[in-house]
């Protein structure tokens, strides 16, 4: 198997990536897009809370608790699992390269604007990962660094709904 830290970046975004490819469903909906979208975000969110509290949980409960203690833990790891659905959301609505625009470069042609498409998602995943990352490396678990880590998902969470929307 490919491991658990495969379910961020492949398989729960697939779901996504299937309406991003074909719209027409989503627009029948009688729901401003942008709800529509935050609808995908379910899905997503609620796998990835339960990934967030099995892997980051893991880490974090090994490296000690810190000042927050539990409560603090468990904290992070929500507001981790909630930033890790909307990178997969961000990563799953990301725009597909415009092949009509090559570029030549000695490894062969690459379309127009590749650089971007492989970087939506990933970008988003660092910001996440970050705070909870910090904990898992034996940082304390304090206030600061829930509200770090709260600021990180809601940064990934406007992004994820502002991905693609240019259709």
């Amino acid at each position: 198997g490919q491991g658990l830290g495969h379910a961020p970046g492949g398989r729960v975004p697939g779901g996504v990536r299937v309406g991003q490819g074909d719209p027409g469903p989503d627009e029948l909906w009688a729901v401003r897009p942008l709800w529509v979208r935050a609808g995908h975000l379910l899905v997503p969110s609620a796998v990835m809370l339960v990934w967030s509290l099995a892997v980051w949980g893991a880490l974090v409960l090994r490296s000690g608790l810190g000042q927050g203690g539990a409560a603090g833990a468990l904290a992070l790891m929500v507001v981790s699992g909630i930033g890790w659905g909307a990178v997969a959301l961000r990563s799953g609505f990301r725009r597909d390269p415009d092949f009509s625009m090559l570029i030549p470069t000695p490894l062969g042609a690459v379309p127009l604007g590749a650089g971007e498409v492989i970087l939506s998602g990933p970008d988003a995943a660092l910001l996440v990962c970050l705070p909870v990352a910090a904990a898992a490396a034996g940082f304390p678990v304090t206030g600061s660094l829930v509200t770090g880590q709260t600021v990180a998902s809601g940064l990934a969470l406007a992004w994820a709904l502002r991905t693609g929307r240019e259709r």
